[in-house]
């Protein structure tokens, strides 16, 4: 096999507006927009694992009252 890194996929759905601001915002950093949604993804998962351990409980209606606020 070539140098192929085999990765799970996940669809991911954008509407134009959403698509247009990564567009340009790889542009303007140089990064490509999968970095970016990865980057993106990475910080999600590290709030949702400190809100996780502060609560004890690490249910999802925690990290969806702290995000509301």
């Amino acid at each position: 096999m070539g140098g192929r890194t085999l990765r799970k996929q996940v669809p991911l759905y954008l509407d134009e507006d959403q698509v247009e601001g990564l567009e340009q915002l790889a542009s303007s950093t140089g990064e490509t927009k999968q970095a970016l949604l990865r980057r993106a993804v990475d910080v999600l998962l590290k709030d949702w694992e400190w809100v996780r351990k502060r609560s004890g409980a690490g249910n999802l209606h925690t990290l969806r009252k702290k995000s509301k606020s």
